[in-house]
């Protein structure tokens, strides 16, 4: 009999606290600022929500109070200001949140490392996602709609998420990207990239410290600096015919390979560090016509921390002062060149000699100075008709014989 009772209050009890855990509630909150109002002592049971009317962050407030929601339906709510604010759903475990339709702003970490067992999808309204909006979220989402809206994309939006892909190259107005430093909307997601097909420039630190692989589009023309610096990439950089420009340290210490073939026709500038510490062996620009603009400053050339093999352009009739000052390597001059500008070998450590055709003419100021290398200036008997000041400093050679 007593067994019998048990069961029965036992029953009871578990009847009332599934009631209370499936509490719905439909709320119109006609004064923003006032849901908590309206919910009374129900905030910590209910766990199906439909708002409509106009909320604010003091509702956003009391939303995060609400520790046994599942389900949000927010759809024909108006918000404040159109933004969700920051960190509004962080570390929540829920079944389904519905946003409202005219939602501007997604604020920093809203979704950071929220639970949902339904996708999350955003609508067409959306401009901004915020600062580490999507980081670490552990559910699906859909961005498609917001493909003629988004427009701006935080630090770390996407960081540490399980999507394969994220695919923008028909997102018309994404052409804004937080960045700070190493900061960016890539940083801590491993997957593949693929950019708005609209960009012509990509920013500067877009890509610098990402882990997984990129598409790059025709059109771009601009590489920015650092833009994948120290990246590690799980296929290869592929750049296409457009790109005009590299960046100062575009691809310093990348960990992939990469290929600027497609670009014989049309890379015009290279800038300081672009390939300081990678491990290709051999840069080899013989026949990249446009390439005659280098990114200098003192000692910071190209070429910078770069240990391999150079082979400039053959249509290059003068290197630029500088190009090659402090550099470790080696270096490919070839018949045609006339000038070597100030400080163009100063310091530097080759690894073979350098050898000067025969169509050299000049040899600017400090050209050699402090050279830690053999040279060789025979072929050039006929041609050399200057030499400037400080030329010869500092070298190692015992005899400069000029008969």
């Amino acid at each position: 009999m007593k067994n019998k009772l048990f069961l029965t209050l036992l029953s009871v009890f578990l009847s009332i606290t599934y009631s209370h855990a499936q509490l719905s509630k439909t709320i119109d909150v006609t004064t923003p600022g006032t849901l908590s109002l309206s919910l009374g002592d129900d905030k910590t049971k209910v766990s199906e929500l439909t708002l409509t009317g106009t909320i604010n962050d003091a509702d956003f407030t009391t939303i995060k109070q609400m520790s046994l929601l599942k389900v949000l339906d927010m759809s024909t709510v108006n918000i404040v200001n159109g933004a969700i604010p920051a960190s509004a759903f962080e570390n929540r475990v829920m079944d389904r949140i519905v946003l409202p339709e005219d939602i501007k702003t997604i604020g920093d970490n809203c979704f950071k490392n929220t639970t949902l067992t339904s996708p999350l999808i955003f609508p067409s309204s959306v401009e901004s996602l915020g600062n580490g909006a999507l980081y670490q979220i552990r559910s699906s989402f859909d961005l498609s709609k917001t493909k003629g809206s988004l427009a701006y994309i935080g630090q770390y939006a996407f960081g540490n998420i399980s999507a394969a892909t994220l695919d923008f190259s028909d997102f018309s107005k994404l052409s804004s990207f937080g960045i700070n430093g190493s900061s960016n909307p890539f940083k801590e997601y491993r997957g593949h990239v693929i950019l708005p097909l609209h960009l012509i420039s990509l920013p500067n630190c877009l890509f610098e410290s990402f882990t997984g692989s990129v598409t790059l589009h025709e059109g771009i023309k601009t590489i920015g600096d650092n833009c994948f610096k120290n990246t590690t990439l799980t296929s290869p950089l592929i750049f296409p015919s457009s790109v005009e420009s590299l960046g100062n340290g575009a691809l310093y210490q990348i960990k992939s390979s990469f290929d600027l073939s497609k670009t014989k026709g049309s890379l015009a500038y290279i800038g300081q560090y672009t390939f300081g510490n990678i491990s290709v062996e051999t840069l080899n620009f013989s026949d990249f016509t446009k390439l005659s603009s280098f990114g200098i400053n003192g000692v910071n050339n190209p070429f910078k921390e770069y240990r391999g093999h150079v082979i400039l352009p053959l249509h290059l009739i003068s290197l630029p002062n500088c190009l090659f000052e402090s550099f470790t390597g080696s270096v490919t001059l070839h018949e045609g060149i006339k000038t070597i500008g100030d400080n163009c070998f100063k310091n530097t450590t080759l690894t073979s000699p350098l050898i000067f055709p025969s169509s050299v003419e000049s040899l600017g100021n400090g050209a050699l100075y402090q050279i830690k290398s053999s040279f060789d200036l025979s072929k050039t008997k006929g041609s050399l008709a200057y030499i400037g000041q400080y030329t010869f400093g500092n070298i190692s050679v015992e005899t400069l014989n000029f008969s």
